[in-house]
C-alpha cells in the first residue's frame, strides 16, 4: 500500500510534466482506497499524512515558484491547490463530461478574488 502510495506520487509528477492526467483511472481511484486504509491503519495513516505534506510543498515549489524555505507560505498555497486537486479530482472520477476545465477554475478563481478583494475592507 505505501508502496503505491509513492507510485502514485511519482505518477503526478510525471503526469504535471506533460500535462496529463487522465491516463490511469485505476491509479486515481486508488488514492481514494488508501484514505479508507489509513483511517483503520496508524500506519498507513502516519504515510500519507506525510505524502499530503509532501505534496503541498511539492504544488507550491513546482506550480507557483515558492521557496520552501517560506514554510507557512509554502503551506497554505499548496494546501489550496491540494484542496482543488483532491475536490476536481472527485468529480472527474464520478463525471468527466462536466468535470471543471482548468479554464473554469481559473475564471471561477478570478471571480472569488475580485469579490473578496471588493468586500475587503479598506
Amino acid at each position: 500500500m505505501l508502496k503505491a502510495l509513492d507510485d502514485f506520487g511519482e505518477q503526478m509528477a510525471q503526469a504535471i510534466g506533460t500535462g496529463a492526467i487522465d491516463g490511469e483511472t485505476k491509479v486515481w481511484l486508488a488514492t481514494f482506497d488508501i484514505f479508507t486504509v489509513a483511517q483503520r491503519d496508524p500506519q498507513v495513516r502516519a504515510a500519507v499524512a506525510d505524502g499530503i505534506e509532501d505534496a503541498r510543498e511539492f504544488w507550491a515549489q513546482v506550480l507557483y515558484g515558492v521557496d520552501p524555505a517560506d514554510r507557512a507560505r509554502a503551506r497554505a498555497i499548496g494546501s489550496l491547490h491540494q484542496a482543488l486537486v483532491s475536490g476536481v479530482l472527485v468529480q472527474w472520477l464520478i463525471d468527466p463530461e462536466r468535470a471543471p476545465s482548468p479554464a473554469d477554475l481559473a475564471a471561477a478563481m478570478a471571480a472569488i478574488a475580485a469579490q473578496v478583494t471588493a468586500d475587503a475592507p479598506a
